[in-house]
C-alpha cells in the first residue's frame, strides 16, 4: 500500500519523503516511461529500458534508486571498519547530462539527509580527491564521508579507481548502478572504461540501464552489467517515427564554399520568423568547427554561444544554464548536447554536415518538439553529402533551396571568417582533413581531390589567404605524404610556436614549483605533491599562496608545503604576435615551399592561389633545398631569453603602474617591449631559420 501522506500523489512502493519532493516539483502523475519501469525497478530487478530522452526517464531511474537507498539505510552493506561506502552510482556520457541528473537527484532527496556527489571530468581532480579520500587533510575541501549517490562520467570515475587511495574499497558498498544513455556512452568511446568500472563493483548490486536503442554492440557490456533474467522494458516501440513525423524537417544542399552562408541564412530566417521567442541550436561535426563558426557569427554581430569538449567545465555549465533558461538565444554545439540534455522551447535544430547515422540525426532533432510542443529541424548538407538522405528517406523531409542572391551577406561572411584567429582556423582545417580521411573512399575521392577540397575549405570557408600548415608526422600518419598541394612543416607549426609564445594584456596565473626545495622537503613524495599543486584551479592556487604568505606552510592533498617550495602569482603578458608576408594572390614559385618559409598572415607560406598540381611543379618541389634543422641548444637559450624578457616586462609594467606613469610611452616599458620583440624573433629564427617580424 502507498503511504497516506496527506496529498494526492501516491505511487505504490515509494516513500513519503520522495513523494513530497515530487509534489514540490509539481509532479501530479507518472509518465509512461516511469509507469512501465518503476514496478520492476522497485522490486529490485535489473532493468534494461528502451526510452527516449524527454520522456521522464531521469526520474524513472532516480526514484527507484533513491527509494532503495531509503529502504537499505537501516541495514547498510557490511563494509570494512573505517571505510565509508559509495552506495549508488549513475554514469552519464556527458558532463551536461550528468549535471542535469545531479540537479534532479538533489531535488528528489530534498526531504532526506542523503548527499549527492558529482564526479566529472573538466573539474579539479585534486578537489575531488580531498572530498573522497579520508587520509587527505584537505586544502580546499573536507572529506565528505559516506556518498549516498554519485553522478559521474566514466573517464573521471575510472581515474579515481586507478589513482585515488581507498576508492576501490568504497565501491564495495554500491547497491545500485545506473547506466544512462548506454548507446551514447559507447558511441563516446567509453566501452573500455565502463568494463573496467564494472569489474570493481559488487556482484549483488542492482543495475538499471536506459538507452534509446539497443544495437548489437551494447550486448557485451549489458551482459557484464546485468544479471541473467533481467527485465526488458520497451518504452519506444513505433513512437519514435511518429514523434519526429510531427517536427517540420527540411534539408538545404549547397556547395562547400557556401557553407557559412547556409548556416547564417538559416539562423537569420528563424530569427525573422520568430522574433520574440526564437531558440536555435546548431550541431557541428567537431569542436574546432563549432568554435570557428561561433567566432564568424559573432563577427557578424550575432549573439552566439558555443559548447563543446574543449570548453572548460565552468564555461560549459554557464552556457548550458544560460541557453536552458532563456529565449532569443543561439547555441552552436558539438555532440555534447545531442542527447539527454533538456533545453526547453527550442524552436529550430540545425545540423551542419551529414550526421554519422540516422540515429544521430533523430537524436539531434529530438532537442525540439519536446513535451508536446512544435519545432523544426533543418539539415545543411554539402553537395557531396547528399547520399545521407537515403538513410532518412522514410522521414518527412522537404528540400529547401539556398538563396543565392545574397552576395552582400556572402562577402561579409568571408570578411568575418578572415578576422578569426589564425590558430583556430588552422586547427579547424586540420580537424576537417582528419575527419575526411575516413570518408574519402566512400566519397570516391582521390587523395588529391580531398586535399584540393580541404584547401577550398580553407580559402572560401575559413577565409585563409594561404594553405594552413600541417606537421610532417601528421601528414604521414594520414597517408598524405607527397601531396604537393599541402603545406607541410617540420616539428611544431608556426602557429603552435606562436601560440606557445604569444602574450596578451590579460593577467595569467603562474604556478612555479621549486623542484630542489620540494625534493629536499618531501623526498619520494615530491612528484605527487607537485602534481597535486599543478592540478589546483586558479582560486585554490591563489588561496594556497595566501596561506603560505600568512602562515609559511599549508597542506595540499595531504602533503605539507612550505613557502619556499612553490610560488603562485598573477602576471601580465603583452606583445601579441601578428605579421604578414604573403597575399591571397601571390604567384611566387616559392609559395609551394614546405619547410623553412616566412610566415604569412595565417602562419602559412603556401599561397592558396599557387597550389601546384602539374608534374613539372612537383618535380621542382622535389629539387628544393633540404629543410632547416634547428639546434636544440640554440632554441633552449632563445626560449630562456623570452622568459627573462617576460619577467622584466612584468616588473617594468608593475613599477610604472605603481608610479602612475603612462604604460604606452614610459621608456622603461618601451625598452622591455623591444627586448621581448627581439627575444621572440630569436626563438622564431632558432626554430625555423627565419625571424619573426612584429607588426608595427
Amino acid at each position: 500500500m502507498a503511504p497516506d501522506i496527506g496529498f494526492q500523489l501516491q505511487i505504490e512502493g515509494v516513500s513519503a519523503p520522495l513523494l513530497r519532493a515530487l509534489v514540490d516539483r509539481g509532479v501530479t502523475e507518472l509518465t509512461p516511461v516511469q509507469e512501465a519501469c518503476l514496478p520492476y525497478c522497485l522490486a529490485g530487478k535489473d532493468v534494461m529500458a528502451k526510452a527516449k530522452t524527454g520522456t521522464g526517464k531521469t526520474l524513472g531511474f532516480c526514484i527507484p534508486t533513491c527509494e532503495r537507498l531509503l529502504r537499505s539505510q537501516a541495514k547498510p552493506k557490511t563494509m570494512p571498519e573505517g571505510v565509508d561506502p559509495i552506495r549508488a552510482i549513475i554514469l552519464s556520457s556527458t558532463r551536461e547530462l550528468a549535471t542535469q541528473i545531479t540537479t534532479q537527484a538533489q531535488q528528489l532527496l530534498t526531504h532526506t539527509d542523503f548527499n549527492v556527489e558529482e564526479i566529472l571530468g573538466g573539474a579539479s581532480i585534486t578537489n575531488q580527491r580531498e572530498r573522497l579520500d579520508p587520509k587527505i587533510n584537505g586544502f580546499a575541501f573536507k572529506y565528505g564521508g559516506t556518498v549516498d549517490l554519485m553522478v559521474a562520467t566514466p573517464g573521471r570515475l575510472l581515474e579515481h579507481i586507478e589513482s585515488t587511495d581507498g576508492f576501490c574499497e568504497r565501491l564495495q558498498g554500491v547497491e545500485v548502478l545506473v547506466l544512462d544513455e548506454v548507446d551514447m556512452l559507447l558511441d563516446g568511446g567509453f566501452q573500455r572504461a565502463i568494463e573496467a568500472i564494472l569489474v570493481k563493483l559488487p556482484v549483488d548490486r542492482q543495475s538499471l540501464c536506459f538507452s534509446a536503442t539497443v544495437p548489437a554492440k551494447l550486448l557485451p557490456v549489458l551482459k557484464m552489467a546485468m544479471a541473467n533474467g533481467h527485465e526488458l522494458v520497451d518504452c519506444v516501440g513505433e513512437e519514435e517515427v511518429d514523434t519526429h513525423a510531427k517536427i517540420e524537417q527540411a534539408v538545404v544542399t549547397h556547395s562547400l564554399e557556401l557553407s557559412l552562408l547556409a548556416l547564417y541564412q538559416s539562423i537569420r530566417d528563424e530569427m525573422q520568423r520568430r522574433p520574440d521567442d526564437y531558440k536555435i541550436i546548431a550541431f557541428l561535426p567537431t569542436a574546432r568547427s563549432t568554435a570557428f563558426n561561433t567566432a564568424v557569427l559573432q563577427n557578424m554581430g550575432l549573439d552566439v554561444m558555443e559548447i563543446h569538449s574543449r570548453c572548460s567545465q565552468g564555461e560549459r555549465t554557464t552556457v548550458s544554464d544560460t541557453f536552458r533558461n532563456n529565449v532569443k538565444t543561439i547555441l552552436l554545439s558539438s555532440d555534447v548536447s545531442a542527447r539527454g540534455v533538456d533545453y526547453p522551447d527550442i524552436s529550430l535544430v540545425l545540423q551542419v554536415s551529414a550526421p554519422t547515422s540516422k540515429e544521430q540525426y533523430v537524436q539531434r532533432l529530438g532537442r525540439t518538439g519536446r513535451a508536446g510542443k512544435s519545432g523544426a529541424g533543418c539539415l545543411l548538407l554539402c553537395d557531396y553529402e547528399k547520399d545521407f538522405l537515403k538513410q532518412i528517406k522514410d522521414l518527412p523531409i522537404t528540400t529547401v533551396p539556398l538563396k543565392l542572391d545574397c552576395k552582400e551577406d556572402l562577402a561579409k561572411l568571408q570578411e568575418a571568417a578572415a578576422r578569426v584567429d589564425d590558430e583556430l582556423a588552422n586547427q579547424t582545417y586540420r580537424a576537417w582533413i582528419m575527419a575526411m580521411v575516413g570518408q574519402r573512399k566512400l566519397l570516391k575521392w582521390s587523395k588529391e581531390d580531398m586535399v584540393n577540397k580541404a584547401n577550398l575549405f580553407a580559402s572560401d570557408v575559413l577565409g585563409r589567404s594561404a594553405v594552413p600548415p600541417l606537421q610532417r608526422d601528421l601528414v604521414t600518419q594520414l597517408g598524405l605524404a607527397g601531396i604537393a598541394a599541402l603545406n607541410v612543416v617540420d616539428g611544431p607549426t608556426a602557429d603552435e610556436v606562436a601560440a606557445q609564445e604569444e602574450a596578451d594584456a590579460e593577467e595569467t596565473l603562474v604556478v612555479k614549483v621549486h623542484k630542489k626545495e620540494m625534493g629536499l622537503g618531501l623526498m619520494k613524495d615530491a612528484k605527487k605533491a607537485t602534481d597535486a599543486i599543478m592540478a589546483l584551479d586558479e582560486e585554490a592556487a591563489l588561496a594556497l599562496q595566501a596561506t603560505l604568505d600568512e602562515k609559511g606552510e599549508a597542506v595540499v592533498a595531504g602533503f605539507k608545503i612550505v613557502s619556499d617550495m612553490v610560488t603562485v602569482k598573477m602576471v601580465k603578458k603583452t606583445m601579441k604576435r601578428s605579421g604578414s608576408t604573403n597575399s591571397m594572390c601571390s604567384t611566387s614559385s616559392a609559395g609551394t615551399s614546405t619547410t623553412g618559409a616566412a610566415l604569412s598572415r595565417n602562419g602559412s607560406a603556401l599561397s592558396l592561389c599557387s597550389i601546384a598540381s602539374s608534374d613539372s611543379e612537383q618535380d621542382s618541389s622535389a629539387q628544393r633545398a633540404a629543410p632547416f634543422k634547428s639546434d636544440p641548444e640554440v632554441v633552449k637559450a632563445a626560449i630562456a631569453r623570452v622568459a627573462a624578457a617576460g619577467t622584466a616586462m612584468s616588473e617594468a609594467m608593475s613599477a610604472v603602474k605603481e608610479a602612475g606613469g603612462n604604460m604606452k610611452s614610459d621608456p622603461l616599458v618601451v625598452a622591455a617591449q623591444k627586448e621581448m620583440s627581439d627575444a621572440k624573433s630569436g626563438v622564431a629564427e632558432a626554430k625555423t631559420g627565419k625571424p619573426w617580424v612584429a607588426k608595427v
